[in-house]
């Protein structure tokens, strides 16, 4: 939500051209007044999902917890997590986007959006077999999210669009963590 990893990951890729998809207006606004002067990265004010439409986003009193799919008790009981906005937002799939607006097939998808994910991998069905990597947020454990799912519902699609698990860090404590994903289709044996 703040755009952090663009910093990082330019570092390392300099000529790197970023899509921030941010849906919350507050966030975005951030994105916008940050990157404004960076040509490489551009941003938009919608989220991704399955499909395309206006759906409802619930953002939480913690930052950047704000998720198109509400909190369950889980989330309150451990982290205190509670409602404090809901409103209508855009999202698109990223099918959708790719086709409606030309714009390039990611080599690197970055997926962090509190139990979204499966949503975000679905609607970029059409794409994924050129996607070389996916880099998305997990939960090994219990959701906190209502329509979330586990690390292995995640692994079990990705594995059918050939793409493979090769690296994997969790939180010890709450289960959740990041996962990385290869193309099996770009590797070279």
């Amino acid at each position: 939500h703040e755009g952090r990893e663009v910093k990082v990951l330019s570092k390392n890729y300099p000529e790197c051209i970023f899509y921030l998809f941010e849906p919350y207006p507050k966030y975005f606004k951030f994105l916008l007044k940050k990157f404004h002067s960076n040509s490489l990265v551009n941003c938009f004010n919608l989220g991704l999902s399955s499909k395309s439409g206006i759906m409802e986003f619930y953002q939480t009193n913690i930052d950047g917890s704000g998720s198109l799919f509400k909190p369950n008790s889980l989330a309150n009981e451990n982290y205190n997590m509670e409602i404090e906005e809901i409103l209508k937002v855009e999202v698109r799939t990223l099918d959708q986007y790719i086709n409606d607006t030309s714009a390039p097939i990611p080599d690197l998808l970055w997926i962090d959006v509190q139990g979204h994910e499966i949503n975000v991998l679905q609607g970029a069905d059409e794409s994924l077999s050129l996607v070389k990597a996916i880099f998305v947020e997990i939960a090994a454990g219990k959701p906190i999210y209502e329509g979330q799912v586990s690390l292995t519902m995640i692994s079990k699609y990705l594995s059918k669009k050939e793409f493979i698990l090769c690296e994997l860090g969790t939180d010890y404590l709450n289960l959740t963590g990041n996962a990385i994903y290869l193309n099996s289709r770009f590797i070279r044996e």
